[in-house]
């Protein structure tokens, strides 16, 4: 492993940029990635599945699964050590994806079951996400611009699950699952007269996508790139078409069985989608009008650690 980590170096950091591998080093590194994980790490593995398969006969409340990653009680702690350590997972993952030029369905058995397991509790905590966006939403004087912000974090959400359907843990899908992802699903509209945004960063945004365009379809390397402007537009952006359809396009290119089998760095996206609420809905609405309607995101989040 030394040896390939050595060559992944020089791939990166070499002044040609070229992977120097011989013939047989792909297939030697991916015997060799069938050996890491130990028995008692797969004992362990199968004990949590069976714990979350429990969890979901019980028929929790899904805003169970907002922060299922930080409990730190009982059996949940095997949900949080398996969360921490597949996310560390596939940061190495994505890194050798490219070097070695692997997709999904060449990992070993083990990595795949556990990856599917990890799409599945990502999508359980949008869900969850959701939900608690949606009660607070409903809570009495919350200004239409903190809603219209909230209900872009659902739409980001929403992407984030139906991206990820395709590759869950099919020995996990019942009626709980099913109708907590249909439920997540329903439509929320964003207003976009009343945006947390100024006119310039729309402007920006679909720049951007125009520079984009060609490299949607190329290599993994380019999709990988697209992958990051995605995450950024969209946090902010999926209130317009043409963003949604550039992030379903780049989530459809990589989190497939023919590419990577999941969205890089998706934990960090879902566990950032935090809504807003106001705690003096008379001031922020002045404070809004005074600005001609472009409140700014990093005033809003100022007041609400006053």
């Amino acid at each position: 492993m030394t040896n390939y980590m050595k060559k992944f170096f020089n791939f990166c950091f070499g002044e040609n940029f070229e992977a120097k591998l011989e013939e047989n080093d792909k297939k030697e590194f991916l015997e060799e990635l069938k050996t890491i994980f130990k028995e008692e790490e797969k004992e362990e593995f199968k004990k949590t599945k069976q714990f979350i398969l429990d969890l979901l006969g019980s028929n929790p409340d899904i805003m169970t699964f907002a922060d299922i990653e930080k409990e730190k009680v009982g059996s949940y702690q095997n949900i949080t050590k398996f969360m921490e350590d597949t996310t560390r997972l596939l940061f190495y993952v994505e890194m050798v994806y490219s070097f070695f030029d692997l997709k999904f369905t060449d990992l070993p058995v083990f990595i795949q079951e556990k990856i599917k397991l990890y799409n599945t509790l990502i999508t359980l905590k949008a869900c969850g996400q959701i939900k608690v966006i949606k009660t607070l939403n409903e809570q009495q004087n919350v200004n239409k611009v903190y809603i219209n912000y909230n209900n872009n974090l659902i739409l980001k959400l929403q992407g984030i699950i139906n991206s990820l359907k395709p590759l869950l843990d099919k020995t996990l899908q019942n009626k709980y699952v099913e109708t907590a992802i249909k439920n997540s699903l329903n439509e929320v509209l964003v207003d976009q007269s009343n945006l947390v945004l100024y006119k310039s960063e729309l402007q920006f945004a679909k720049k951007l996508l125009e520079t984009l365009k060609l490299k949607v379809s190329g290599s993994l390397n380019d999709k990988i790139q697209c992958n990051y402007i995605a995450t950024f537009l969209r946090s902010q952006y999926l209130h317009l078409q043409e963003v949604r359809d550039f992030v379903t396009k780049i989530d459809a290119s990589i989190c497939s069985e023919n590419s990577m089998g999941f969205l890089p760095n998706i934990m960090s996206i879902v566990s950032a989608s935090v809504p807003l609420i106001n705690r003096t809905p008379s001031t922020d609405e002045s404070l809004y009008f005074a600005q001609g309607g472009t409140e700014i995101l990093t005033l809003l989040l100022g007041k609400l650690l006053i």
